[in-house]
């Protein structure tokens, strides 16, 4: 019957939330253990946390933040986020920080 499917439905796509929850509270329990151990560790490090990436030319621009990610920032463009990963290397602006870029 259409209810028995329509419940059957809504289950399944309960447990998908949830084995996502699970997924998503894992993914985020080893960012938080990656980080901590970072911080442990007496090295020079940078974590860049990108948005969604996407596939595009590098335009130079982009913004970075030390909490959160950056105002209306959705994605970057990959080309952006090596440029600002090379500008790393000689810069100490960010050394043992998590900055997050977005376009």
């Amino acid at each position: 019957s259409l209810l028995s499917s329509l419940v059957l439905h809504d289950a399944f796509l309960e447990g998908i939330r949830r084995a996502l929850a699970r997924r998503k509270f894992d993914l985020l329990f080893l960012v938080r253990q990656v980080a901590q151990e970072l911080h442990r560790r007496d090295l020079d490090w940078i974590a860049v946390r990108a948005v969604l990436l996407a596939n595009g030319p590098a335009t130079g621009r982009y913004r970075t933040v030390l909490e959160g990610i950056p105002r209306g920032g959705f994605r970057i463009f990959r080309e952006d986020v090596a440029d600002f990963m090379m500008q790393q290397l000689t810069s100490d602006e960010f050394v043992r920080k998590m900055p997050a870029i977005a376009n």
